[in-house]
């Protein structure tokens, strides 16, 4: 009887502690599980976010949806494979030990290496919210664009001709050579009447008659010199505009001016990073760097040329590409309609990584195409392309 109540207790207390070794063991492996199934939803979070297009639902809850998704996913597969990753997660532990102690990859790399990967997650959601607020497809996007390709003008010996385009610049073509004409005949007219009253004139000594005459003869021939060389440039500037790639450049010189002259710059909401679309600045020409770069980046988008936005780690500006063999000719015109604001000065730009043969203009904010850039020496985080 005393032997079996010694079996009974024994029995007992072995039962015990076999109960509490196993919660020992559930709550180990459920710590377990939950850090693995955290690191491992961080990660794939981060990279679902960046390839799925986004829905833009209300509160993010599109978000919210994809990060339960992904950490369910993430637990299923490490309760199943548990061993597997403890025997995986023990290795690198050790590893990592052993290379902290030797002072090559260890913790400290791992942890530098894992926030960079997060960092670069973070930078390539901007972008991708910076991309999807390019809407250059937008009917009301290129209508903007379409309204302001004609906002040039060009400043020849102080004359303002307003610059609208080629049928309004064959027309003014026209008018100027119908006043080279009548300045012609003015000229021979005086010309004729001073060659057949010069005897006359000296029969007579009407000096005075004779140097007004002259005078008169001499500021028609200044006025018709001006005229011929205001209409030189403009023949120049319209065979420039006869050509694809020229009339495109001309076009987004125009869309610059015009958004560079509304342009009022407004801070994002403190403390949020907002970034307008471009058919919402269209409206309002109102915002900050990165909300500008998005829509003159558009508008060149818009009417067929190619863009692309440079972020550094706090400003945001659109580029124009050029090609290298058209580049020279672009800087002519940049000199041509904006030779008040530039007054000399460079124009700045930058040759692309991968092919020399195209030049990337700056299209800051700024008084003309290609100004100085906003910081001298500028790092970039990040390049944004369009298709």
């Amino acid at each position: 009887m005393v032997k079996e109540n010694i079996n009974t207790g024994y029995a007992i207390q072995t039962k015990e502690q076999n109960e509490g070794e196993n919660t020992s063991g559930e709550v180990f492996w459920g710590i377990f599980i939950w850090l693995m199934t955290t690191i491992i939803t961080i990660l794939l979070f981060c990279y679902c976010s960046n390839i799925l297009p986004n829905p833009d639902w209300i509160l993010n809850l599109d978000r919210c949806l994809l990060f339960v998704i992904v950490y369910f996913i993430a637990y299923i597969i490490v309760c199943w494979l548990r061993y597997l990753f403890f025997v995986a997660a023990c290795f690198c532990i050790v590893l990592l030990s052993y290379g902290s102690i030797n002072n090559s990859y260890g913790w400290g790399n791992a942890c530098s290496d894992y926030i960079a990967i997060s960092f670069d997650q973070k930078l390539r959601l901007r972008d991708k919210e910076i991309r999807f607020a390019c809407d250059y497809q937008a009917s009301s996007v290129r209508s903007f664009a379409l309204n302001h390709t004609s906002s040039l003008s060009l400043n020849i010996d102080t004359k303002v001709i307003p610059f609208s385009g080629e049928k309004g610049m064959v027309k003014e073509i026209h008018k100027y050579y119908d006043t080279l004409n009548k300045y012609d005949r003015a000229i021979k007219k005086v010309q004729k009447e001073i060659n057949e009253n010069q005897q006359f004139y000296s029969l007579f000594n009407f000096y005075n008659s004779y140097k007004e005459n002259e005078r008169y003869l001499t500021n028609l021939k200044a006025y018709r010199d001006n005229c011929a060389s205001q209409l030189k440039y403009m023949e120049i500037v319209n065979d420039f505009y006869k050509k694809i790639p020229y009339k495109t450049i001309i076009q987004v010189f125009s869309i610059f001016k015009y958004v560079n002259e509304q342009w009022d710059y407004v801070c994002d909401p403190d403390g949020e990073e907002y970034f307008a679309k471009a058919s919402e600045s269209i409206h309002t020409l109102k915002g900050d760097c990165d909300d500008y770069a998005i829509l003159l980046a558009s508008c060149i988008q818009a009417i067929g040329g190619t863009s692309r936005i440079v972020l550094t780690h706090n400003h945001a500006f659109p580029e124009f590409k050029i090609e290298k063999e058209n580049f020279d000719d672009a800087c002519f015109l940049i000199k041509t309609f904006f030779d008040k604001e530039i007054k000399g000065q460079q124009i700045h730009f930058q040759v692309d990584a991968k092919n020399e043969n195209i030049i990337w203009l700056n299209m800051d904010c700024g008084k003309y195409p290609g100004e100085k850039f906003y910081e001298e020496d500028f790092k970039i985080s990040s390049v944004i392309y369009f298709k």
